[in-house]
């Protein structure tokens, strides 16, 4: 299994981490994952920009694919633009980035990120 890097957010006691890497989630459900993360402003970039493609599709230019292009793409870039989404939202928020971890899995990435704090 690859090691997979992830950014560690927010004040000490309660810390985020968020990987580096494509999200399925993100990908599939894009808005519902945008809403679950709080991400409202990209939720509605997100709402507005396929909105524009499937209206574009209708009225402009019927015969091509433009609604069916559109969700594609707006899901292509939620999932490979997830972790820099939640690290934004993270960052309005307040929580600023505290430093890079890696680990085979999230639980490895949690362990290591306890024994630099303990040190």
């Amino acid at each position: 299994m690859r090691p997979i890097a992830y950014t560690v957010h927010g004040p000490l006691p309660e810390i985020e981490l968020v990987a580096e890497r494509f999200s399925l989630a993100a990908f599939l459900f894009g808005p519902l994952w945008l809403l679950a993360h709080a991400a409202w402003i990209e939720a509605i970039l997100w709402l507005g920009f396929v909105g524009a493609g499937i209206a574009a599709g209708i009225f402009l230019l019927p015969d091509r694919p433009l609604p069916e292009l559109s969700v594609l793409a707006a899901a292509l870039f939620t999932g490979f633009e997830a972790g820099e989404i939640r690290r934004r939202v993270l960052a309005r928020r307040g929580h600023q980035a505290i430093g890079v971890v890696c680990g085979d899995s999230r639980a490895d990435a949690e362990d290591r990120v306890v024994l630099k704090v303990r040190s």
